[in-house]
């Protein structure tokens, strides 16, 4: 019933405003023409240029000046020719058929000025997705209306209307669906914003109306009333502060369905208010202050299926920070903050859900030009969390981390950047023998990429990285666990260009993950990839280019144990992977691109059993792709675009449902 009142609404509207805009132009017209009382018009001037018994020796200028003075920065009259269309309709279509999925989308946009002060905003799209192979169909349908009207430049007001329907059914062939939820908003707002002064500025808005929602297993309807505030005060230019504030009051009625039946039903209420402040304060050129703080809280009803009683959750949460920079000292910029959060939920029926988290936070950073063409960038933090539930996992959480990057400019050929970084997490329970998992994370990285540019058409890329995890846990009961992991990678990159622009492209990667646990060798494991990627791009002729790619990747991994007290690689197992890929696309003029692609892929994997290497499987196929791409525009309003593919893949892993089938997608749009 809802969107049946409002579209009525707006249609009400539509016709007043149109059938009101003549008489509205006409007033504008004669305005213009009549001008303002300080003009000549009614007045006889005190001379005219011969020749010119119109009058028209008064400046052009002058004369528009008139025809647009302004109040607050806004024409007080315009030109009846801008009341027309602002942004004309838009309609566009989509129809694709992938396999044996095929989708329907329909959208509609429009936004149109009504009057000087009335504006209206549409927008409408339909989804619709069939399957053939699991015989369902799917529907999404979204809808939005925005009616705004000026009442001046202080005060608006809105009618605003969304909607949303899901729906799915089994069988092509229609019929009522299985299932369909649906969620729609109709509401009323108000806005009023005014600079009081010259350094106080105020934002008072107002939303009411009511809320559908059956997406989730509990179905609410009900109505909704909003608040938003903000003061600013800002008494120089280097000092700005804002205070804002919003506030949400909900009277939902709410049930639990299970099956179509209902099982329980509630009448909830919400609660939600927010409050908050900043500050930003230069106090001497070089030297910023920033700080901000917040408080929330929230008082919410909902049903709880498993008790069939209302739940009642209370939950709140303060924060504040400070950010202080300094840039005084020349070529060196630092930056420091620190800031604390805590939160809290309390349940009237679920009270094992009651927690408390409290966390706080000192970070600094700092940005060195050393000299020239170098620039460090140092940062370091600690961060403490409190986190009390009700059960035995309460404890703290304490997190370390450093940080340096190097930037340096070799010249104009060539840069380089050095990373290293440092991290330490530690874990604490209160209850000991409850929760053995008090545990401490050490984290080091240290990455090195050089980037050298010879000639210009010559790009070369170097990076290397070493990396060290160790997770140590108190406990001995779980000490077992205790390991340290390494990482080593070398990578390199190299790009040419040749006659005729032809681009070949090489990639290089190598990496070696070792895992090591300090009580318990067995579980050692060593894990070692390398990655060579190559690509030739070869243009023929106006239009038409081919490429040829192909990657090559080798990996083995097994243990790596002490073995009389040498340490030993004992292989387990191995992969092989190459992929071939060929390709051709060909530009037909402005509207059609016509391309084929060939794809071969084979992967070996085999396993160790008493040192020999054994086939664990080998996967082979080969994909055949072309496609046909035609666009097309019919003026500057119309356009249209038909993408035709078909595929054909033969191999060990293809579903015979994927061995043949064809993509075809057709997009129109057209703005009225």
């Amino acid at each position: 019933m809802a969107p049946v009142i409002f579209f009525a609404v707006v249609l009400v509207l539509v016709g007043i405003s149109l059938a009101s805009e003549p008489a509205d132009s006409a007033a504008v017209a004669d305005s213009l023409q009549a001008g303002s009382p300080d003009s000549l018009a009614g007045e006889q001037p005190d001379s005219i240029s011969p020749g010119d018994e119109t009058g028209h020796d008064q400046d052009e200028d002058e004369i528009e000046a008139e025809a647009t003075r302004t109040r607050r920065g806004k024409p007080l009259f315009q030109d009846p020719g801008s009341l027309l269309w602002g942004t004309h309709p838009k309609y566009d279509v989509t129809i694709s058929r992938r396999k044996d999925v095929t989708n329907w989308d329909a959208k509609i946009a429009l936004q149109r000025r009504l009057s000087e002060k009335l504006s209206l905003n549409l927008n409408a799209t339909v989804h619709a997705r069939e399957n053939s192979t699991l015989n369902r169909s799917d529907s999404n349908d979204r809808t939005s209306a925005k009616l705004k009207y000026t009442l001046n430049d202080d005060i608006n007001f809105g009618l605003s209307y969304s909607a949303q329907v899901n729906a799915y059914r089994f069988g092509l062939g229609g019929g009522e669906p299985q299932d369909r939820k649906k969620k729609q908003d109709l509401t009323v707002s108000s806005e009023f914003s005014r600079a009081l002064t010259d350094v106080v500025d105020v934002t008072l808005k107002t939303v009411a109306g009511s809320t559908e929602n059956s997406f989730a297993d509990v179905r609410n309807r009900g109505s909704k009333q909003d608040i938003t505030a903000s003061l600013s005060y800002s008494p120089t230019e280097d000092l700005k502060t804002t205070v804002n504030y919003s506030g949400r009051r909900m009277l939902l009625d709410s049930s639990v369905d299970s099956s179509g039946v209902s099982v329980f039903t509630s009448e909830d209420r919400t609660l939600t208010q927010n409050l908050s402040f900043s500050m930003n304060y230069e106090v001497t050129p070089g030297i910023k202050i920033d700080f901000d703080a917040a408080r929330s809280s929230q008082e919410k009803q909902h049903p709880e299926p498993k008790e069939k009683k209302q739940e009642m959750e209370t939950s709140g949460t303060r924060r504040a920070g400070v950010k202080a920079s300094f840039g005084v000292i020349e070529r060196v910029t630092w930056d420091v903050s620190v800031g604390f959060r805590t939160s809290r939920r309390e349940f009237k029926l679920g009270t094992d859900k009651n927690n408390k988290i409290g966390n706080s936070s000192l970070a600094a950073s700092a940005k060195i030009q050393a000299w020239r063409g170098a620039r460090f960038n140092l940062g370091g933090g600690r961060e403490v969390t409190r986190s009390e539930y009700t059960t035995a996992n309460t404890g703290d959480d304490i997190h370390s981390s450093l940080s340096l990057k190097l930037s340096q400019n070799l010249g104009p050929k060539a840069d380089l950047s050095m990373t290293a970084l440092s991290d330490m997490v530690s874990v604490f329970y209160d209850d000991k023998i409850a929760t053995p998992k008090d545990r401490d994370r050490l984290s080091n990285r240290v990455s090195m990429d050089l980037n050298y540019d010879p000639l210009e058409k010559i790009a070369m890329k170097l990076g290397g990285e070493f990396s060290e995890e160790q997770s140590v846990y108190v406990r001995a009961a779980a000490s077992a666990n205790n390991n340290t992991t390494r990482k080593y990678r070398v990578s390199g990159r190299y790009s040419v260009k040749t006659f005729r622009n032809i681009d070949i492209t090489q990639t290089y990667d190598l990496s070696a993950i070792f895992t090591y646990y300090h009580f318990g060798e067995s579980k050692n494991t060593l894990v070692r990839s390398s990655n060579v990627q190559t690509r030739f791009a070869v243009p023929v002729y106006r239009g038409l280019k081919t490429s040829f790619n192909h990657s090559y990747k080798f990996q083995d991994q097994g243990g790596y144990l002490n073995l009389g007290g040498r340490r030993s690689y004992n292989r387990s197992a191995e992969t092989e992977t190459h992929t071939l890929r060929l390709g051709c696309d060909y530009k037909l003029g402005k509207f059609l691109t016509l391309a084929v692609n060939q794809s071969y892929f084979m992967q070996q994997s085999w396993d160790y059993e008493d040192g020999e290497k054994v086939l664990d499987y080998e996967r082979v196929r080969t994909d055949i792709t072309g496609k046909m791409v035609f666009k097309y525009d019919v003026g500057e309003k119309t356009k249209i675009s038909l993408s035709i593919q078909q595929n054909n893949k033969e191999g060990t892993t293809v579903n015979k449902d994927f061995k043949s089938y064809r993509n075809i997608e057709l997009e129109a749009s057209h703005v009225f």
